[in-house]
């Protein structure tokens, strides 16, 4: 079974929050064993928000994870990004809250929304353009930015197990707070609801999440309010690890900015009962999105 990105959206993703990879541990998504091994460790968004079958569970995940990427600009922007995630997760239901780290250095039309860039329509960049547009390609002046970044809140309520027929059903919501620095985030609180679904055949996975995101609007800057969603799978390897892809996609933040598209590749190790560790790369699919990245993600189940 896997739970809920993020893992790696990371979340990471990888849609863990306002972006979508959720980068890890919030940037993300993962699962559990007895009997059956795990299939995947939450990370940036890498599947759905399933839950533990079985007593409750609280968790502790830490994060490390390294992109680049011009998101539509002639610069490139690197965002180093280290979240910690606080998760109970019961049979039914599952809570988390994840609080990165974040070092950020490029041209300053780049900030970070749940662990992977977004354009910040020009409000760190006043060298050379002026609010509330940036024109895609036009880029400015190179700073470094480092602090703690925007926390994510996460909870998931089971709609649905799965059966001979139907697949596992989950609905979750996930608030996104503007605690960040201006020149790290976007400074506004983001909010999205989702439907996640997995369904297991035998050694096997199959997941999906389809969401829509309602963007907070820092001054002079119009973001469009998305819809994203992933699809992925993943395999059993031996009986203590497992691996998969997952796409996710979402819709353009502002006009005239290609959309996010990444592939994650990951592969979960269960070291002992309650260690798990998930090392992932990540390749964006057009200029909307991350060039590459590399992480890995560690969670301790307490």
């Amino acid at each position: 079974m896997i739970e809920g990105k993020s893992i790696v959206r990371a979340a990471r993703i990888r849609f863990i929050a306002c972006a979508a990879i959720v980068p890890i541990a919030g940037l993300a998504p993962a699962a559990h064993a007895a009997g059956p091994p795990e299939a995947i460790v939450p990370i940036a968004g890498f599947a759905p928000a399933a839950h533990t079958a079985g007593p409750p569970e609280t968790s502790v995940s830490l994060g490390a994870e390294y992109s680049r990427g011009g998101y539509g600009f002639s610069q490139a922007t690197r965002i180093a990004y280290f979240p910690v995630t606080l998760k109970y997760d019961a049979d039914r239901y599952a809570m988390s809250l994840t609080l990165p780290y974040l070092v950020v250095s490029g041209p300053g039309n780049v900030v970070v929304a749940g662990g992977a860039g977004i354009p910040n329509g020009c409000g760190g960049c006043p060298l050379t353009c002026v609010p509330p547009s940036c024109p895609p390609g036009q880029a400015s002046a190179t700073r470094t930015a480092s602090g703690l970044g925007d926390i994510l809140l996460k909870g998931s309520l089971n709609l649905q197990m799965q059966d001979m027929n139907r697949p596992r059903l989950d609905l979750t919501a996930k608030a996104k707070l503007g605690t960040a620095d201006r020149n790290l985030g976007t400074g506004e609180n983001d909010y999205s609801v989702q439907l996640d679904l997995e369904r297991s055949f035998g050694a096997s996975s199959l997941f999906g999440s389809l969401g829509y995101k309602i963007m907070g609007e820092p001054p002079g800057v119009d973001y469009n309010n998305v819809a994203y969603g992933a699809i992925g799978g993943s395999t059993r390897l031996s009986d203590t690890a497992s691996g998969g892809l997952v796409l996710d996609a979402q819709e353009p933040v502002l006009a005239g900015v290609a959309p996010l598209r990444t592939l994650t590749l990951f592969l979960s190790k269960k070291i002992d009962a309650k260690t798990r560790v998930t090392p992932y790369v990540l390749k964006g699919v057009g200029n909307g999105s991350p060039d590459w990245g590399v992480g890995i993600a560690l969670k301790l189940i307490q």
